[in-house]
């Protein structure tokens, strides 16, 4: 029952600093569509090749996979451009992940602010991961790589045993960079610093981590099914049984329950990212923000690190 009222008093707590902070959901925003022109620009000329046969776009890759071809053969067409290939999709995963950490930094470091009561901007935020512009480059360059290695390891490992091991590896690696971003953000530490930074934090807050997911991730099922489930089988059932067939109502109830489901996900994903800055002040500098009733968070708040 604790660990109930722990949940909720995050899942308020976050709710407040971004019902309060709203522009916090344009950090997600610009990366989101920061990656996808990244995607986009660097996705476009294979595109074009392929719908145009025009050679002049990635040549020599346009054929590179023959409509009728043995396994042998297309290795031997493949083989030689491996490494053009394999460095130019390292060079666009690497530009993706610095746009999602240099944008999550700047929400952190907002966040941050908020908490010790001062004021931000969207652009101020963005000129504090400036300033952590080295930090956030080491980072984004070790989580890529990191990435890389586990999926490339996903790719070779075919016995089962040895996928479990790596599964826990990877959950274990997740639950170690829960807290880096925010120790990046407020401290501009190495990745390996930064790391074991969040190792002793999360020693300390794991029952609180886990308590506020869950919470976070309750409530959105929560929100989801109210006002998304409930009124799409409302808006399908009026439009193909009501009184005359109303085809485009019916479609409106459908197309709605993946709509809200990705607006509340933006939601839940903003408030978990304040939470993992909360969980960062107050295990490292037990700040209680003025505006929280106390006794909403006094449980909340360890020792000074």
């Amino acid at each position: 029952m604790n660990k109930i009222k722990e949940a909720w008093a995050m899942v308020k707590l976050s709710g407040r600093v971004l019902g309060r902070n709203p522009f916090l959901v344009a950090y997600i925003l610009a990366s989101g569509l920061g990656v996808s022109v990244l995607f986009g620009a660097a996705l476009t000329p294979v595109a074009l090749n392929l719908n145009s046969g025009n050679t002049q776009f990635l040549e020599p890759y346009a054929n590179v996979l023959p409509a009728q071809a043995d396994r042998k053969k297309l290795t031997d067409r493949i083989e030689p451009h491996w490494a053009p290939l394999g460095a130019t999709a390292a060079a666009v995963y690497f530009a993706g992940t610095l746009i999602i950490v240099f944008f999550n930094v700047a929400f952190l470091a907002s966040v941050k602010r908020i908490i010790n009561g001062k004021k931000v901007t969207f652009k101020e935020g963005l000129g504090l991961a400036w300033e952590r512009r080295g930090a956030v480059l080491q980072w984004a360059l070790f989580s890529a790589t990191v990435g890389v290695l586990i999926n490339a390891l996903k790719g070779y490992l075919d016995n089962w045993l040895a996928r479990r091991v790596l599964g826990l590896a990877e959950l274990g690696w997740r639950l170690a960079v829960f807290l880096a971003l925010p120790v990046v953000a407020a401290e501009g530490l190495t990745p390996l610093q930064a790391l074991r930074r969040s190792g002793d934090i999360f020693r300390k807050t794991w029952g609180q981590t886990f308590a506020g997911g869950l919470g976070i991730g309750a409530f959105q099922l929560a929100v989801w099914l109210l006002v998304g489930v409930v009124p799409g089988i409302v808006l399908f059932y009026l439009g193909l049984y009501n009184t005359g067939a109303n085809y485009g109502l019916a479609l409106a109830g459908v197309g709605w329950m993946p709509l809200s489901l990705i607006l509340i996900g933006l939601v839940g994903e903003s408030m978990l990212m304040v939470l993992r800055m909360v969980l960062y002040v107050f295990a490292v500098e037990g700040v209680v923000p003025e505006e929280y009733k106390e006794q909403e968070c006094a449980w909340f708040v360890a020792p000074r690190a």
